[in-house]
């Protein structure tokens, strides 16, 4: 399952939606509270990392998953 794709620009606009659909996704494929957290912090630390690192560009983020095995992917 791929999750909706959400925009991301370099001022962070977009940064709820990706949480939203973490949070979505992790429902999806059935996660516990504490791998929900888990997944949803990783998430967090990774999109406040990305707003310095794409200064001049719009970013793409999904969550891809495949039954329990869950991964975050940007381009």
């Amino acid at each position: 399952m791929k999750s909706n794709e959400c925009k991301m620009g370099r001022d962070g606009a977009g940064i709820d939606d990706i949480l939203t659909e973490v949070e979505k996704s992790a429902d999806y494929n059935g996660l516990n509270d504490k791998q929900s957290l888990r997944l949803r912090l990783l998430a967090e630390e990774l999109v406040k990392m990305l707003p310095e690192l794409v200064e001049y560009f719009t970013r793409s983020f999904w969550v891809e998953s495949g039954g329990r095995n869950t991964s975050f992917t940007r381009c």
